[in-house]
């Protein structure tokens, strides 16, 4: 990037020839030294569309994971809505319906961690414990009725319902019902709570958008296997799934406000990406009957999103140590495709990374042994439903889309290798020899054939102009970045002078050098 700036008129700063040339074209441009007063405004003239974020270093498996604190999974227009039933993100990608993609998964629970680590402590307001914070809940309907008891299980007092009479369109009414103050802080939309769940229960949060005239919406949670659906224009629809008893419930109401306001029809634009400084939450109803423990609305709570990636991990790990994605993919039509059931070394390498994670900050070795079972397919080649693919010459890659013929794809495959890194350093031994000599097969090939992903001007995504006879395929600026930020960390585990002069190369490439032509 060359910086210039505007001053009475005339654009400061040193470019390139080429870039001067095309400048003298359009705009009247003057040298200077950048010692003048300071101005008013700044060009900025840009060869690329993207920049690099720098990893977090020096690198630990325990610590934050390159950039991810800045990524934001579930807001991505890909994620049709976080599961009220699993706490994860439900993707849009290839299947508008909706399924559970591992990456994004892994992703999800990866950058909460990162926010975990760099961010500051939540602020919190507890409204109803059963005990030490009691809130003054207005009750309505026949045979309605709240009391405060010591549960069996919890041991401890909790809040027990009993709301009748609770409309199921429109505005609410009926029910068990807390009103908040409009100085309750716009900031806390992140809801939590222990909650006993019987059949009919539902929780409702009502809210107020700021638009020309204040909106009123209503998102309600209830016993349903449905993930997300709309019954009246102001009403958003979560199912919990159909599991009774006490569980964990966190919800970012932001965007579940968000995601349903998407799938409302005939919406106003200016609400599709409502910002937080526009929304209240003005109260919270209960219908049914149930039990409340611990209802509180904070800031965040990253912790809640973290651990619900890495158990959904845990759960759903098949007998193969992964997780199949189970939507058919096509990566060029009728040349390189996947069908429903295959899995990703990427996912594989991330849920490592995040299963890591989740084993050193919780103490539970469960995690730390799903990540131990997902090197399995590391072993098995492409052709027999694995990941793992053989450049000519013999060189293994671990493959983000296992195509046949192979597409080599970049960055999924060094995150791959930063996965198995994360697992041999968490504990060095017998246990995960495995985990070792796969990154080091890895490695080795990465070194040898990464100059092959150089155009000269910037980076290819993967080989497959190389396996197929197709157009190749270059790497965005935003991959481009992505491949300089993962050399960067491999650069800081690795002394091979190839990984950082790549990446030093490529990161010229964004400032618009090229590789000089014949």
């Amino acid at each position: 990037m060359s910086k210039m700036f505007i001053y009475k008129n005339k654009v400061y700063g040193s470019l390139e020839a080429r870039g001067s040339k095309l400048l003298n074209r359009n705009i009247s441009t003057t040298d200077g030294d950048g010692t003048e007063e300071a101005p008013s405004e700044v060009f900025v003239w840009q060869h690329s569309t993207s920049k690099v974020f720098e990893p977090a270093l020096p690198y630990s498996p325990y610590g934050a994971f390159l950039n991810f604190q800045l990524y934001n999974v579930e807001s991505r227009d890909r994620v049709k809505c976080v599961s009220a039933k699993d706490g994860v993100p439900i993707s849009t990608q290839w299947q508008s319906s909706g399924h559970t993609y591992p990456i994004q998964i892994a992703q999800f629970g990866l950058s909460h961690y990162c926010k975990l680590l760099a961010g500051d402590k939540p602020k919190r307001t507890l409204l109803e414990d059963g005990q030490s914070a009691i809130s003054a809940w207005q009750v309505a309907g026949a045979g309605s009725r709240i009391g405060r008891v010591t549960d069996s299980v919890r041991k401890n007092k909790v809040l027990r319902y009993r709301a009748n009479e609770c409309g199921d369109s429109g505005k609410p009414s009926g029910g068990v019902r807390l009103s908040l103050p409009m100085t309750l802080s716009s900031e806390q939309l992140t809801l939590s709570l222990d909650w006993f769940v019987q059949r009919g229960s539902s929780l409702t949060i009502a809210f107020v958008v700021r638009e020309k005239t204040q909106l009123a919406f209503y998102v309600r949670y209830l016993p349903s296997d449905d993930l997300l659906w709309t019954k009246s224009p102001r009403s958003i629809y979560y199912g919990l799934g159909q599991s009774t008893g006490w569980r964990r419930f966190t919800r970012n109401l932001l965007v579940d406000l968000q995601k349903g306001l998407a799938a409302l029809p005939k919406l106003a634009k200016s609400l599709r990406k409502v910002g937080r400084s526009r929304v209240q939450v003005t109260a919270i109803q209960f219908c049914g009957e149930g039990k409340i423990d611990n209802l509180t609305l904070s800031s965040a709570e990253h912790a809640e999103h973290f651990y619900a990636g890495a158990e959904w991990l845990v759960k759903h790990q098949d007998h193969r140590g992964g997780w199949p994605i189970n939507v058919p993919r096509s990566v060029v039509k009728d040349v390189l495709t996947l069908e429903s059931g295959w899995y990703s070394a990427m996912a594989q390498g991330q849920a490592i990374s995040l299963l890591v994670r989740a084993a050193h900050h919780s103490g539970d070795q469960i995690f730390l042994h799903a990540a131990l079972r997902a090197t399995q397919l590391y072993h098995v080649n492409a052709s027999m439903g694995g990941v793992r693919a053989y450049f000519p010459g013999g060189y293994a890659w671990y493959e983000e889309y296992p195509t046949t013929p192979s597409l080599f794809v970049l960055n999924g495959f060094i995150y791959s290798l930063i996965g198995l890194f994360d697992l041999k350093e968490a504990r060095p031994g017998p246990s995960t020899a495995d985990a070792a000599e796969l990154y080091n097969v890895g490695m080795t090939s990465l070194k040898k054939l990464l100059p092959l992903f150089d155009t000269g001007w910037g980076s290819f995504y993967d080989l497959r102009h190389f396996t197929s006879p197709v157009p190749p395929k270059p790497a965005r600026w935003d991959y481009h970045t992505t491949h300089i930020t993962q050399l960067l960390l491999l650069a800081s585990l690795d002394d091979d002078p190839i990984i950082a002069s790549v990446a030093a190369r490529w990161r010229d490439y964004l400032n618009g050098k090229r590789a000089p032509h014949n």
